[in-house]
């Protein structure tokens, strides 16, 4: 045992005030050093209150270690996306390590990360922790029982992709209408990888000179021609490239109002105003001006169609390319797009 004189006494133990004067009066009296048995607050000076307080009657000096507080235990949480590594972790490589509510927080932090590849989840000094990991292997026992480690779960690989986990495209400009396959980030199908909300993009707030506007119920209108002709044609785009293509081509061509695609000559005054064009062989017709959404014109071109256009015979009647009543005038156009055995002219 030390000197009562040789110790540095507390002023407080484990959170709880001491009297600051009670070891050097303990002391004198020689009460830590063994001599008198006063009980204080229920405990003999020597036995129990001094090793508590001044680090004079322990032997070997300083104070006994007190009882750790036992840790609370992560039970290991199933999280999509993730497997989960109990007991273990990945030493190093840390993105960041903040006090974390629970185990789905941390996931969705590491979530937010492109190069977060694990987190680990655990708890220490009274508080809940996760670090985002940039690295997720080796991972090894961690002599820690309070410890989960959760790893990525690897996506399918893809020849000619790579793939990020739990992330996905949205396009704030269109509502997140941007799949050009499968359906529309907007929640609604697509034709030939158009999505609704795109097409209604394209044509929303158009008028032309006349005084006609598009509407919605018009663009809608429309939307189901263009479905049903692009199912009718097996047209698919093959990228977003060209659907921009084809679409800014019928934006330039279309005159600016869905429900009257014919060419202004006509428009105007709806007589034939327009140039004499060809005439198609067995027809006294020279109306073959521009109609429907790429304005088809030119007897062979209107002849060319004739297989796509499901019985309607445009030929003898050109004018049902732009009937607003139904499809062909975008049949006329889609296969103007895909076809090569009909003359351009």
């Amino acid at each position: 045992m030390r000197s009562a004189g040789g110790c540095q006494d507390l002023t407080s133990y484990q959170g709880q005030a001491v009297c600051p004067t009670c070891c050097a009066t303990w002391k004198s009296q020689g009460k830590c050093a063994g001599s008198g048995l006063t009980v204080l607050g229920g405990g003999n000076v020597k036995n129990i209150v001094c090793p508590k307080t001044c680090g004079t009657c322990i032997p070997g000096g300083g104070l006994p270690s007190p009882t750790p507080t036992p840790k609370p235990t992560p039970k290991p949480t199933a999280i999509s996306g993730y497997t989960v590594t109990p007991n273990s972790d990945h030493g190093g490589d840390d993105i960041q390590c903040p006090v974390s509510s629970s185990a789905q927080a941390v996931a969705n932090m590491c979530n937010q990360d492109g190069n977060c590849k694990a987190f680990n989840f655990f708890y220490r000094d009274g508080q809940w922790y996760g670090c985002a990991k940039r690295v997720a292997s080796p991972i090894s026992p961690s002599g820690i029982t309070n410890m989960c480690f959760y790893t990525k779960t690897t996506p399918p690989t893809v020849t000619g992709y790579t793939s990020k986990a739990n992330w996905d495209y949205y396009d704030s400009a269109t509502g997140g209408a941007a799949d050009i396959l499968g359906g529309g980030g907007d929640g609604t199908a697509n034709a030939a990888g158009m999505t609704k909300a795109q097409f209604q993009c394209v044509f929303r707030g158009d008028k032309d000179p006349y005084g006609g506007i598009n509407t919605d119920a018009m663009i809608e209108k429309h939307w189901g021609f263009f479905v049903k002709a692009a199912a009718a044609m097996n047209l698919v785009f093959g990228n977003p490239s060209e659907a921009s293509i084809f679409f800014g081509n019928v934006k330039h061509e279309y005159g600016g109002f869905l429900d009257d695609m014919t060419e202004y000559c006509y428009r105007a005054t709806k007589t034939n105003k327009c140039p004499s064009y060809d005439k198609c062989p067995g027809s006294t017709s020279n109306n073959y001006f521009g109609r429907g959404p790429l304005q088809l014109t030119h007897c062979p071109n209107y002849k060319g169609m004739l297989p796509y256009m499901g019985g309607a015979d445009i030929v003898k009647n050109p004018e049902l390319l732009a009937d607003n009543t139904q499809d062909l005038g975008w049949r006329a156009s889609i296969g103007f797009w895909l076809k090569s055995d009909f003359n351009c002219q």
